[in-house]
């Protein structure tokens, strides 16, 4: 996030570089979260420690989904101001 926070500094598509990897990122996290998820889903019924495992791992399913969303948003409005500035 410090290299998307001096962006000005760099040429924006190596601001958009970065962003891909922090996505990259967040896709693999979020494929892990998405398997725990999965995992203590199916033994809910064996202890009530799955229960709260569980809320956590939606959290991290969340939180990493919302990573994914900031970035592509990002993206977009870095692609929308480069192609202003080409006009």
């Amino acid at each position: 996030m410090v290299k998307v926070t001096f962006g000005e500094q760099i040429p924006k598509s190596k601001v958009i570089s970065h962003i891909k990897k922090f996505k990259a990122r967040h896709n693999s996290a979020l494929k892990n979260a998405l398997s725990f998820e999965k995992e203590f889903k199916e033994n809910l019924d064996k202890s009530e420690r799955y229960f709260f495992l569980l809320l956590t791992a939606l959290l991290g399913k969340n939180f990493h989904k919302a990573a994914i969303e900031w970035a592509d948003n990002a993206i977009e409005l870095i692609e929308e101001k480069m192609e202003k500035e080409k006009r």
